[in-house]
């Protein structure tokens, strides 16, 4: 056998499919190559339980760079002989070839790079692990939800460095048409996630494929409470904490089976009554009446002490009606002494999850379909700024870092531009008629 390959490696035959089929079975891998291509030849492996005659595959060796004996040989791999013929083998070492002798690449590390990259969910956990120290917990919560469902079932299984700017633009689109928050969202996070992988020499990428993308117009959602629908208001929490609210069926659902009677009556406990006043007497945000504790409120100088929110540190002024309620909690507290939260859940110990069936119960009593329990801190400013507190203090209330965000109220402070309006019309119309 060996002596037959001496004797076929010295005439060196021109290589065809009908030549790579018919090569003997050897006994160790061995090449042979092109006599009219220099680098391409074909691999004949050693007999395996896949491959009884051994497998055959074209193949293409180049020194990279400049070249020379210094330089290491590279292989790469063009296809078996039972797949690939030899002429469409030839054409492709031969643009291979081109390529290293034109540019001085290396396509070898090229495809070496390409099979390793990793993809965009290999890197979810060690990108969230490295920047969720520097964010809130809500934050964290957000993120990990936008990538679960929207960013991994989208382009969770591409590499990273395969992601165009194109492809997050379909993304972004097909998710805002429905969602245009979220998708914009979306984008944001991913925009951020492609700086940390070039920042940290993870993947290399010329530009980062989630900038310049156009975010969707948000229109700030602007809804305040009249004095009218304040009372509503009131009124139904009331209702809903004394006597209850009564079932009623939704004409929009199928109901199979309906309550017994003496069960449609709805009530609500009072640390929910409480804590939809306290939102409403305060303008805090929801997690800030939720997982406020008992350590952190000095009834005395009527004043909540948050020692982190949204914004940082953060103190509640107390009114009358707010000081009240909380003096009624701890009445209520006093049965629990291990209360460690003002608005008790089910368990004492951990802060309540939400608001959602108190409220929804609330809100269609109180005839209030299209508020939502954020709106409260809305009215709130509305109220103020209807007042002429002006809007420095308005956004102290609120405990907004940013006096911008509080601008957004700046067209309800009309009393100011209304006694203006009635100072000039009066002085116009006294000159107009002598």
């Amino acid at each position: 056998m060996a002596t037959w390959w001496r004797q076929i490696a010295q005439e060196r035959p021109r290589l065809t499919t009908k030549l790579a089929t018919s090569l003997p079975i050897t006994d160790r891998p061995r090449i042979l190559y092109d006599p009219d291509l220099a680098g391409f030849g074909i691999r004949i492996a050693s007999p395996s339980s896949r491959h009884p005659n051994g497998a055959r595959t074209w193949i293409v060796e180049y020194r990279p760079g400049s070249g020379g004996r210094g330089v290491s040989k590279r292989r790469i791999s063009l296809g078996r002989a039972d797949v690939v013929s030899a002429d469409e083998a030839r054409r492709r070492a031969r643009d291979i070839l081109a390529e290293v002798f034109a540019n001085g690449s290396d396509p070898a590390e090229t495809i070496a790079r390409a099979r390793s990259a990793k993809k965009i969910d290999d890197l979810r956990d060690d990108y969230l692990s490295a920047t969720n120290p520097f964010r809130k917990q809500r934050t964290r919560d957000l993120y990990e939800g936008l990538w679960r469902l929207h960013i991994s079932p989208a382009i969770g299984a591409m590499k990273v460095d395969q992601v165009t700017k194109s492809k997050i633009t379909e993304v972004h689109t097909r998710l805002g048409l429905r969602h245009p928050a979220t998708a914009n969202r979306v984008v944001i996070l991913l925009s951020h996630f492609f700086e940390w992988c070039r920042e940290g020499d993870r993947v290399r990428f010329e530009r980062n494929p989630a900038r310049g993308i156009k975010k969707f117009k948000i229109k700030p959602r602007e809804r305040y409470l009249s004095p009218e629908e304040f009372a509503r208001l009131g009124a139904a929490i009331t209702r809903a904490e004394t006597i209850g609210i009564e079932w009623k069926p939704d004409p929009a659902k199928k109901i199979k089976h309906a309550p017994k009677p003496e069960n449609r009556v709805t009530k609500i406990c009072p640390f929910s009554a409480a804590a939809i006043r306290l939102l409403a007497f305060t303008g805090a945000r929801l997690r800030e009446i939720l997982n406020l504790e008992w350590s952190q409120v000095d009834l005395a100088l009527g004043l909540v002490r948050l020692p982190d929110s949204k914004t940082g540190a953060k103190t509640i002024i107390l009114g009358a009606p707010a000081i009240e309620i909380l003096c009624s909690l701890q009445v209520l507290r006093s049965k629990a002494k291990s209360a460690r939260f003002v608005i008790e859940g089910k368990n004492p110990a951990k802060p309540r999850p939400d608001l959602q069936r108190p409220w929804a119960l609330v809100r269609r009593e109180a005839g209030l379909s299209d508020f939502r329990l954020h709106d409260l801190r809305h009215s709130f400013a509305s109220v103020g700024v209807a007042s002429n507190l002006g809007l420095p203090i308005i956004g102290g209330l609120l405990g907004h870092a940013d006096p911008a965000t509080t601008a957004r109220y700046a067209h309800l402070a009309v009393e100011p531009l209304r006694a203006a309006n009635e100072g000039i019309t009066s002085q116009i119309f006294e000159m107009m008629n002598g």
